[in-house]
């Protein structure tokens, strides 16, 4: 039987949780630094639970630094009370496997242990052991800019690369969700195996079930057997753009396969596991989700990512318009009046929008003598505008 080491001051939390996981796991509670240093000298442990109640009552991040220098192999989960999403991630930061919440349900709670054991394993269609985790890839492509909100994105993608834990990324349209999703799996232990993306607001709804979960022959009317994204994508990562879009009933098999890892092709009548790492966005604000549920759209975010608009981050625009050339090899500078005319947009459209515009005004300004891109040459599209464009003379 597996073994568990639990941390927790709480008597009362220690037999609970014994009792919880007696039928999969021995656990040994201890509820001092003292106790938790002997236990930790012992050898054969498979996982670590350590209970971080309140924050005034101990020093949680000190002690998984003490357990982690002890078992520096060993997964460590906490356990702590819901809705405080910078404490989890701040655990997470200091080397937690997963933080999950004291409410969890016993059933829910084993699924995530056996979540976490999984992700540390090393089975060569799931991982690449010879990269460790968070170590980029000098091929991933990463979000770009240098103001303090870009690297601040920057430093989660690198940190969520580490886990296996759903991600969901929001922000405006144009603002790079695809890009950072692609980030996070190229930076991630799963980089060498699928990445693929599905735009749920795309696919008809009477088709987008047998597209995510795939089809048993004879389903409906000329149905073939054959494998859907989560089958394809077995190993990697699934990127679900538009998650809102998702129909009542893919979102009832989207929550069971978060929940225990298995998908049932539509006209199946077994299940079958998959490991796959998801990462959904959507350009809707998380208080304005309408026709999610909520328990999916509880395991969607357990970690989020939010990407700012451009209008956030304006002086990152040099940088963006030359990239943008550089990727499109147009051979064009940009004017200090045209930069000046970018540097005051608000664009609506954002990273997409300029990423246009620089093109459109590249061409505009190729026959132009010296191929300098000036403002008259600048196009923002016909996307509305909140500020007046006013032009440099």
């Amino acid at each position: 039987m597996r073994r568990i080491l639990h941390w927790e001051e709480d008597e009362e939390e220690r037999d609970i949780l014994a009792a919880l996981l007696a039928d999969e796991y021995l656990v040994r509670g201890v509820g001092t630094p003292a106790e938790a240093e002997a236990a930790a000298a012992e050898e054969g442990w498979d996982l670590v639970i350590l209970g971080a109640g309140d924050p005034v009552a101990g020093d949680a991040a000190g002690r998984i630094r003490l357990l982690k220098a002890r078992l520096p192999s060993v997964p460590l989960v906490c356990r702590l009370p819901a809705g405080d999403p910078a404490r989890t991630t701040a655990l997470l930061r200091e080397g937690a496997a997963a933080c999950v919440s004291r409410d969890c349900p016993g059933d829910e709670l084993k699924a995530w242990l056996r979540r976490v054991r999984s992700s540390r394993s090393t089975e060569p269609s799931c991982r690449e052991p010879s990269r460790p985790y968070g170590e980029p890839d000098p091929d991933t492509r990463i979000l770009l800019g240098e103001s303090d909100c870009i690297r601040g994105v920057r430093r989660r993608i690198r940190l969520f690369a580490r886990y296996d834990f759903p991600v969901l990324i929001t922000g405006e349209s144009g603002t790079g969700k695809d890009l950072a999703a692609r980030s996070i799996h190229g930076l991630s232990r799963r980089a060498s195996r699928p990445f693929l993306a599905v735009n749920c607001g795309a696919i008809p709804e009477s088709i987008l079930e047998s597209e995510l979960f795939g089809t048993e022959r004879g389903a409906y009317t000329g149905a073939v057997s054959r494998p859907g994204t989560f089958e394809t994508a077995d190993g990697g990562t699934l990127f679900l753009d538009e998650i809102t879009e998702l129909s009542p009933g893919a979102q009832a098999k989207l929550l069971r396969i978060l929940e225990n890892g298995e998908i049932r092709r539509l006209g199946a009548r077994s299940s079958s596991s998959c490991d796959v790492r998801l990462i959904s966005a959507t350009n809707v604000e998380l208080d304005r989700f309408q026709g999610m549920r909520f328990d999916l759209l509880e395991r969607l975010e357990t970690l989020v990512l939010k990407l700012p608009p451009l209008r956030e981050r304006l002086g990152d625009i040099p940088l963006l318009a030359r990239h943008f050339l550089d990727q499109a090899g147009l051979a064009a500078e940009i004017g200090p009046d045209a930069m000046e005319l970018l540097s005051g947009y608000d664009w609506p459209g954002n990273v997409r929008q300029l990423r246009n515009a620089i093109c459109r005004a590249a061409v505009a300004a190729s026959e132009s003598e010296g191929g300098i891109i000036r403002a008259e040459h600048v196009d923002f599209g016909c996307r509305p505008s909140a500020l007046p464009r006013v032009r440099a003379e």
